[in-house]
């Protein structure tokens, strides 16, 4: 079955949702988790105490991840990515995780980066933009970023990263070169990633009850990609835009963001008259009612069982987190059901009910 590569934001409701996945979705995903700072954070060792107790808390030490701390770097400097991952160690302990390199790393953040891949013992995720993959075909640098980090392409998981996705058709035209040059050598694993999220600048609390109805790009990519290479696992941004997460402190209206096989069901509900979040349970009740609830209903996933607790108010509303956690939670289900069904069916996501 094809690996789920899902790139998600460090965050507590990420974590929540991953704990709370069925074992056959923890067993079919690899999840990178991108490490980005609060805000106010302005030591690494008290972030990476916070996350590595995150993820102790919601016990996914069973779960297979990779660390990306490069967003580290913009913040603490250029040690800040490798002073994260030597913590991790200490914190989760060897054989724990895979670190994640870039093509765009300096021999100094390779170096850095060597003995932390070789405490872990777990090999490494490679992460190229697709914007820079036209290089690819002078493959010195990739050669030397391997030898840097003492590294094997057999030991080696490479996403290719295509970013933030609008035209599936354009994103596939620019894969179509570095897959040539990638699919030469004998990787661990070779997955595609893409996100079609919007940006949630374009998020205002609406006046009154709304849903919005987007296209996912996702599906019509993974098309195309799974019948031109069927051997190459399956990325995205989860319910997040590709881009780096807004500032923490935030108090959403009551939202979720659903999706179903072919778009995203955007919820958004005013606050109550109180400014408070009952309103998050008629939410609730129009998703239900709605063509996007899965047949399957509460038993689907973790978050559509929270959601449908909500709907009869069986629960709190919750707040902008627990929102997130549910949304998620269904999400991954939904992405590895469809996965397990392009198995079957060899036919990809137009496969999706």
């Amino acid at each position: 079955m094809t690996v789920y590569v899902a790139i998600l934001k460090g965050r507590q409701p990420y974590f929540q949702a991953l704990a709370e996945a069925s074992d056959h979705v923890k067993r079919t995903m690899r999840p990178l988790i991108e490490v980005f700072p609060h805000r106010g954070d302005t030591e690494v060792k008290p972030l990476i105490t916070r996350l590595a107790g995150q993820i102790k808390a919601h016990t996914l030490d069973d779960v297979d991840m990779c660390f990306d701390t490069r967003p580290l770097a913009s913040h603490f400097g250029p040690s800040g990515r490798s002073e994260a991952l030597r913590r991790l160690t200490d914190e989760l302990g060897v054989h724990a995780f895979r670190p994640v390199v870039h093509l765009g790393d300096t021999g100094d953040d390779l170096e850095e980066l060597r003995e932390v891949i070789a405490d872990q013992q777990m090999g490494l995720c490679l992460r190229i933009p697709l914007s820079s993959a036209h290089n690819l075909d002078y493959p010195r640098d990739l050669f030397d970023l391997l030898g840097l980090v003492g590294e094997s392409f057999e030991r080696t998981d490479v996403i290719l990263d295509c970013g933030y996705c609008e035209a599936p058709a354009e994103t596939y035209r620019q894969l179509t070169q570095p897959m040539r040059f990638l699919l030469d050598y004998d990787w661990h694993s070779l997955t595609i990633a893409a996100g079609s999220f919007p940006s949630p600048k374009g998020f205002k609390p609406p006046p009154e009850p709304r849903i919005t109805r987007l296209p996912r790009a996702e599906p019509e990519l993974w098309c195309k990609v799974s019948a031109a290479w069927d051997t190459v696992g399956y990325g995205d941004y989860g319910i997040e835009h590709a881009s780096a997460p807004p500032a923490d402190g935030e108090q959403p209206a009551p939202n979720l963001r659903y999706a179903d096989g072919r778009q995203w069901c955007l919820y958004y509900w005013p606050k109550d008259s109180h400014g408070r979040h009952s309103s998050f349970y008629p939410l609730c009740r129009a998703l239900m009612r709605s063509p996007e609830w899965p047949p399957a209903g509460p038993a689907f996933s973790w978050g559509d069982e929270q959601i449908a607790a909500a709907a009869q108010e069986e629960r709190g509303p919750g707040g902008g987190a627990q929102w997130k956690a549910f949304a998620l939670s269904h999400y991954l289900a939904l992405v590895v059901s469809t996965l397990q069904q392009d198995a079957r069916e060899e036919d990809g996501y137009a496969s999706m009910p």
